[in-house]
């Protein structure tokens, strides 16, 4: 019983560094330059970094996933979620970026939505944010 207990600790303890659980969100405030809605500059950095908007009911307010081909939809399973805050009569747009994993639910049309988390997509929410810091004035 003792050998079990320090094993699953172990395993716990192993797990937790191998793994990043807390959501890594990333916000920005841009003043866009050209007269534009928050949601169309926003979907030109990402159409202009090789990201295609996917149209979603489901919780953030745009999502992108990396361009595959000019038919794929979501095919390398992941992407990035903005929440925008701003619209066509503000002067300023507050976005908050994520990396989120995209999981079909068995051909029903559903998709769900969890945080993705690495480097790799850490570095690309950063990215994508400062592309988005660029076109501030």
């Amino acid at each position: 019983m003792r050998k079990a207990a320090i094993t699953l600790a172990a395993a716990a303890a192993l797990s937790l560094s191998c793994y990043e659980t807390k959501e890594f969100k990333v916000h920005i405030a841009v003043s866009p330059r050209a007269p534009q809605s928050c949601f169309d500059a926003a979907d030109q950095v990402f159409f202009d970094a090789g990201f295609a908007r996917i149209y979603t009911s489901a919780g953030a307010n745009l999502l992108y996933t990396p361009r595959l081909s000019p038919t794929a939809r979501h095919g390398l399973g992941w992407g990035i979620a903005v929440w925008v805050t701003g619209g066509p009569s503000e002067a300023r747009c507050q976005y908050d970026l994520e990396a989120m994993s995209i999981d079909p639910h068995g051909g029903t049309g559903l998709w769900f939505f969890s945080a993705q988390r690495g480097a790799e997509y850490d570095q690309a929410v950063r990215d994508m944010a400062r592309r988005l810091a660029a076109t501030s004035d």
